[in-house]
């Protein structure tokens, strides 16, 4: 028996990646290194628009309301008025230099205890208050990509989260989760929790 093949239509996803911009480091070149980077993917774009912005991590430097500020009148409000990225969906993940780490003290996984352990990374409402004590470090990033229309988790409230993004009649799914739980300026947290595997799960599980 045989099948017929129908010619699938090109499809050729346009997308920019940045990363570990770290706005707010006290460096007084950040400000001309972003306005050469903006010039940089302009000029290397040859004039075809984007159709995602991914920022994976470490967009502030500590986690503070005035480096978000800095960071969207330097970088997103230029590139939403470009039309290269007129169109475009920007997606945002948190870094470990994303939560303000003077709002308090990271939770130590080995001192959870087992309820606690269980409960962390889950996405119901005992998850959220296990996660409480260390999720308002976030306030500030989340309250920034809120503002400015970026599709992210919301480290406030969730480890993880699904979100279908339509771009050009297509339907593209993207996970994004947050690994920074347990970070501190001071102290490494390499090693020192499990990966967040339950809540990148189960939003697929739902789909």
């Amino acid at each position: 028996m045989q099948h017929e093949i129908k010619d699938i239509p090109e499809f050729r996803l346009r997308w920019l990646h940045l990363t570990d911009l770290h706005i707010g480091v006290k460096n007084e070149s950040q400000r001309t290194a972003i306005d050469s980077l903006i010039d940089a993917i302009t000029k290397a774009a040859r004039d075809i628009p984007f159709d995602v912005v991914f920022f994976s991590g470490d967009l502030a430097y500590s986690g503070k309301k005035e480096e978000y500020d800095i960071l969207e009148a330097m970088l997103i409000i230029p590139l939403r008025k470009h039309n290269l990225f007129r169109d475009a969906e920007f997606v945002a993940v948190p870094g470990n230099h994303d939560l303000n780490c003077d709002s308090g003290y990271p939770p130590v996984w080995t001192s959870l205890g087992q309820s606690r352990q269980a409960a962390f990374f889950h996405l119901d409402e005992s998850g959220t208050r296990t996660r409480s004590g260390r999720s308002l470090a976030f306030s500030a990033y989340q309250d920034f990509v809120t503002r400015c229309g970026i599709k992210s988790v919301d480290p406030t409230c969730e480890p993880a989260r699904l979100d279908v993004l339509e771009i050009r009649d297509r339907k593209f799914v993207i996970i994004t989760a947050v690994t920074a739980f347990f970070s501190d300026k001071e102290v490494s947290d390499y090693l020192k929790s499990p990966a967040p595997v339950h809540p990148l799960r189960t939003p697929m599980h739902r789909t």
